[in-house]
Parts: C-alpha cells; sequence; structure tokens
C-alpha cells in the first residue's frame, strides 16, 4: 500500500511538471489549460494509457506549435491508438502525427480519420501501422512536394511492399521518395501506379545501402 501511494505520488509531481511545461510553450498559465488537464484525465482513463504519457504528447504538440485547442484533438486521435496492436508507442504516434500535420496539411480535427485509416491498411495487407508512420516521417515531405498526398502516400507504400516482397523493416533505411534517377543508392521502380499523380512523378523508393 506505501509503495502504491508513493508511486502516485510520484506519477502526480511528474504530471505536475509537464503541465508547467506546456504552460512554458504555450504562454498560458496553467489554470488556463483546466480543460486541456480534464482531456488529458478523460482519454487517458478512456483507453486505459499513462497519463503522464498522455501529457508528455501534449508538451510534444505544444512544441510543434499546435494551439492548445488543437494540442486537445488531437491527443484523443493519439491516444486512441494506444489500444491499437499496430502502432507502436504513444511517443512515436506524436512525432508521426506531428509529421503528418506540417507535411501534408492535415488539420487536427482529421488525425483521428487519418490514424483510423492507417490501421485499417494495416489489418487489410502486410504493413504494420508504425511502418506508414516512420515512412511518413522520414519521406513524406519529398512526397508531398512532388505533388501527392497522403493516401496516394499511403497506397504507394503499401504496393511497394506488397510488389517488391521488401520486408517492412527495410523501411528503417528508408531515406526518401523522389522523382527522377537515383544515384549510389537501391532503386526500387513499382510496376504499376493506382494514380495518375504517380505515373507522373515516376516515383522511387531511396534505401540508405
Amino acid at each position: 500500500l506505501f509503495r502504491s501511494m508513493q508511486d502516485a505520488v510520484s506519477e502526480a509531481i511528474k504530471f505536475d511538471r509537464e503541465m508547467v511545461r506546456v504552460s512554458q510553450v504555450t504562454g498560458i498559465t496553467v489554470g488556463g489549460l483546466k480543460d486541456l488537464e480534464k482531456e488529458i484525465t478523460r482519454v487517458s482513463k478512456g483507453y486505459g494509457v499513462s497519463s503522464t504519457e498522455v501529457l508528455k504528447s501534449a508538451v510534444t504538440l505544444s512544441q510543434a506549435g499546435l494551439s492548445a485547442k488543437d494540442t486537445k484533438i488531437a491527443l484523443d486521435a493519439i491516444a486512441a491508438t494506444g489500444v491499437s496492436a499496430t502502432f507502436d508507442d504513444i511517443n512515436d504516434t506524436t512525432e508521426a502525427s506531428i509529421a503528418i500535420f506540417q507535411q501534408f496539411k492535415v488539420e487536427a480535427s482529421e488525425l483521428k480519420d487519418v490514424l483510423s485509416s492507417i490501421n485499417k491498411v494495416s489489418g487489410a495487407y502486410a504493413i504494420e501501422s508504425a511502418d506508414i508512420t516512420v515512412a511518413v516521417r522520414r519521406a513524406g515531405g519529398a512526397f508531398q512536394a512532388a505533388g501527392g498526398n497522403l493516401n496516394e502516400f499511403i497506397a504507394l507504400l503499401t504496393n511497394f511492399i506488397e510488389e517488391q516482397g521488401v520486408s517492412t523493416s527495410a523501411l528503417n533505411r528508408l531515406k526518401n521518395f523522389m522523382p527522377g534517377r537515383c544515384i549510389s543508392c537501391s532503386t526500387y521502380p513499382l510496376k504499376r501506379f493506382s494514380s495518375p499523380t504517380m505515373l507522373r512523378m515516376d516515383i522511387r523508393f531511396f534505401l540508405i545501402a
């Protein structure tokens, strides 16, 4: 019982420290973040994830420039992935969500649908949600700059793995998506494309040797 009390006090102290960090990043007083604090408590209980981990996610989102309102919205979507076996930990999903926001101009209100779609793709094809989010972080920006959108990115990635027989572990070496020719790297052209945009870009996967 004493150990449980110690753990509860330690968790509460960590939580308060992280709330102070959110306050410092957003410029809003801790008292002004009560709605966010309530949301963190709600989603942590609702999805069975640590409130401290959810709060760390809130800090990361705030540091990335999200408003307190958008952070609150995004947290529900991110915490929901904690009950999915295809996603890694919340910290990784948070970083991937920021990449999705920044690279594909997705709004916080759209994040839950995006992460749900990624989870569905993972359930239907031989690819983990975590692999998709890793690829978004490493190559999404170049793909978007070349004219592609997030759905095309996911479709291309899934197609690539299924057609080329490349293991998802190869995604850890993924460097970029780029149109045109590849110099001093391994190139995997797709046999077919599901989008005119992809055809026009003549996309290749670049893997670090």
